[in-house]
């Protein structure tokens, strides 16, 4: 994953005035994102507009650099997760001068040939900002499920945006403060009701969504939506089922896409045994699998993982985890959930992600 953070300010300062008034809030909000993007981490001031990157490097790894700006038109964007068709859209937006071969900019050529429609383009997990100083207007896009979180809160200047909460609140433009009905949602709905996040003044961008800001107004709309709505009572049991296998393997063929070694997490479940099962196969046998066990046996999966991992011939990693370790991290995933949590699933999670990155996936 990568960060992504920024804000809106009134249009006219001269660069020193900005700098003066602005780079230090900038820093701040990029510095709090550094555990999403390591890799590197970069920003850039202009008139009326900051954007910063924390980059977890996937696809090109020299030449993906954010903010990545388009010289021609002076478009911007800053950008998190992955667009996994960015080959099949490179080819399709083959007239764009492309200077990498990132799925970054992608995005930019997309926006210069459709507009903001592009995203109905993309089959990925993402959230971007993007700045079109030809009409001096930001743009934030968030993927059809929510994948990738985006978060916003209307500022004394403008328009802040950022990954994270704690981006938005490290730059000061708002305090931290609960927003008790969001909590009460919580309890009844184990999460606030969209665009509502557990603080005051602070919103979430809806999946399936993108907003424009036009230096007044924030206008959000839907650009996609599941439709329930088309049923075909003729299709035969065997052809639902060769066309699920294609969509899987199709899908699965796209995510393996990267310049680092991929991995998958393995529950021992149907789920990510199939999805495991097809990585494999494309992979050629060098899958690597992670998994969770825990040290009560009536949670405990761990035989049906080693089972699945076998049959398979995966390198398997696995780790357990107690009501004590898991005790103890709990603090620590609230921070990064930025949420009232009424389990405590996450923490196990965020072991894993740790077992994952040791092994230098």
């Amino acid at each position: 994953m990568c960060g992504i953070a920024g804000f809106t300010f009134p249009r006219g300062l001269p660069g020193t005035a900005r700098e003066r008034c602005y780079s230090d809030r900038l820093r701040r909000m990029t510095a709090s994102l550094y555990h999403r993007g390591p890799d590197a981490q970069r920003a850039c001031l202009r008139d009326g507009i900051a954007l910063g990157s924390t980059r977890l490097s996937i696809v090109d790894l020299a030449g993906g650099e954010q903010p990545m700006t388009d010289p021609a038109t002076g478009v911007t964007v800053v950008f998190n997760g992955e667009i996994f068709n960015h080959v099949e859209l490179r080819e399709r937006f083959r007239e764009h001068r492309f200077r990498t071969h990132c799925d970054t900019e992608i995005i930019l050529a997309a926006f210069l040939a459709d507009g903001i429609d592009c995203v109905n383009e993309f089959i990925g997990q993402f959230a971007f900002a993007l700045w079109d100083p030809r009409d001096r207007a930001l743009w934030l896009a968030r993927d059809r499920v929510g994948v990738r979180p985006l978060f916003y809160a209307q500022t004394t200047q403008g328009l802040a945006f950022a990954s994270e909460i704690k981006a938005i609140f490290a730059a000061g433009w708002l305090a931290p403060v609960f927003d008790t009905e969001a909590i009460q949602q919580t309890i009844h709905l184990w999460s606030p009701v969209t665009p509502r996040t557990t603080f005051a003044g602070v919103s979430t961008l809806p999946p399936g969504s993108v907003g424009r800001f036009d230096g007044r107004t924030l206008t959000i709309r839907r650009y996609w939506d599941l439709d329930l709505s088309v049923v075909d009572e003729q299709v035969s049991e065997k052809a639902a089922v060769e066309a699920i296998s294609d969509l899987l393997i199709d899908a699965v063929r796209l995510r393996l896409r990267a310049d680092v070694p991929v991995a998958a997490y393995l529950s021992g479940g149907l789920d990510s045994s199939l999805i495991c099962a097809l990585a494999q196969a494309q992979l050629g046998g060098t899958l690597q699998t992670f998994s969770v066990s825990f040290k009560q046996r009536r949670y405990d999966e761990g035989a049906f993982q080693k089972k699945v991992a076998a049959a398979l011939k995966t390198a398997h990693h696995s780790l357990q985890v107690d009501d004590t370790s898991i005790g103890a991290s709990l603090p620590e995933v609230v921070e990064h959930a930025e949420q009232v949590l009424l389990r405590s699933a996450p923490v196990p999670f965020l072991h894993l992600s740790r077992l994952v990155h040791e092994h230098g996936t």
